[in-house]
């Protein structure tokens, strides 16, 4: 299987030294060279990916989003949920890439996940150059590349938070439009029911855990403070032009009682919804 992988130009590194003495660690790593029906279409596979498109066009899907990626976007998507990526047959890429696993690897998956998104855009050349380096250190063998490979695994999903605290940050999800008015129209239609995380995630079809991160990403904000968002904008409109009271409004709201809406409604305007009606008479 080793040789077959290698033919592919895909390296791999065995499991059971990494697996016993590294937290995380690169389990694959390699380069499509400009193949055009070069295609994964997998239910499972235990990891996560990071790919960076070099050259030509590339596509991967998850959770019915399409990312439709050029060179310069690198990726990160979790392998354990539903996937398919590939080349653009037009216009094949060249891909670098790797598959990491490891006992803390969910965890630095959605620190950088939560940070930086499903994709980014990068400028320079010291991100491809690492991954560069992963599989060159896989070719070449010796003991040391266990360790080494693991380091800049970490060095680049490092530099993947930064280019997003930088603001170098490209999500380019064709579905991101889409899935905040489905989430929005659901909200506006159960305004009256105290709105659960895994409704709205089960609205758009996602996993709580995937729905959060994508909404998140999508928006800048998490899915139950948009929320709550939504129903103070709605109370305020109620507050300036409706003559019901704060307790009708906050019954009509899906709040637990007047003092919940009084509460939150300070929290987000800096105002009570007395003050507020006040101001407008």
């Amino acid at each position: 299987m080793t040789s077959n992988l290698q033919n592919r130009g895909v390296f791999s590194s065995p499991g059971t030294f990494s697996s016993e003495h590294l937290p995380l660690y690169c389990e694959l790593a390699g380069i499509i060279e400009s193949n055009p029906r070069f295609l994964i279409d997998r239910v499972y596979y235990p990891g996560y990916v990071v790919m960076f498109v070099a050259e030509g066009k590339f596509f991967a899907e998850q959770f019915d989003i399409l990312h439709r990626m050029q060179a310069g976007d690198v990726m990160l998507m979790d392998l354990h949920e539903k996937h398919r990526y590939g080349s653009d047959p037009d216009d094949p890429c060249r891909l670098l890439w790797f598959h990491f696993t490891g006992r803390t690897a969910r965890e630095i998956f959605s620190l950088v996940h939560d940070a930086a998104g499903p994709l980014l855009h990068v400028e320079d050349h010291w991100l491809p150059d690492r991954l560069e380096e992963i599989v060159t250190t896989y070719r070449e063998g010796g003991t040391s590349r266990f360790y080494t490979t693991s380091i800049l695994a970490y060095e680049v999903l490092i530099r993947m938070i930064q280019i997003s605290d930088t603001g170098d940050r490209t999500l380019s999800d064709p579905r991101a439009e889409e899935l905040v008015k489905t989430v929005t129209r659901y909200i506006e239609t159960h305004m009256d029911s105290a709105i659960a995380l895994k409704e709205l995630a089960g609205a758009v079809n996602l996993s709580i855990y995937h729905f959060s991160r994508y909404f998140k990403a999508c928006t800048g904000t998490s899915p139950m403070a948009y929320v709550l968002l939504k129903k103070i904008e709605k109370a305020r409109y109620e507050l300036l032009y409706s003559s019901k009271s704060i307790g009708q409004i906050a019954a009509s709201l899906g709040f637990s009682d007047q003092s919940h809406l009084w509460r939150t409604f300070r929290q987000i305007t800096g105002m009570s919804p007395g003050m507020l009606r006040k101001r407008s008479t």
